[in-house]
């Protein structure tokens, strides 16, 4: 596999599925990325392929497809959204 390793501290996730998630990224990745994620708060980490990538703003909304086996599911408490992909201090 070729690529570039790029490294994203805390991003969006504007929803989020059983099968998939929207997030909010600065940049717009690639059509074949991969995405890798950890939320300690939502207990979610994984790999994701991006699906689809459309501009707002200042930053590019992401559509990705969770890798084989992961499904959420979402937790007992009470969501708040936005989601925040990584806990934010």
């Amino acid at each position: 596999m070729n690529g570039t390793l790029k490294m994203v501290a805390a991003a969006q996730v504007l929803n989020v599925s059983e099968s998939g998630m929207a997030l909010e990224l600065p940049e717009k990745p690639l059509p074949t990325s991969m995405i890798r994620f950890q939320s300690e708060r939502f207990k979610l980490t994984g790999s994701a392929a991006v699906r689809h990538a459309q501009k707002i703003t200042n930053s590019y909304m992401v559509g990705v497809e969770f890798a084989t086996g992961l499904r959420w599911i979402p937790p007992d408490c009470e969501v708040e959204e936005p989601i925040p992909l990584c806990d934010v201090p």
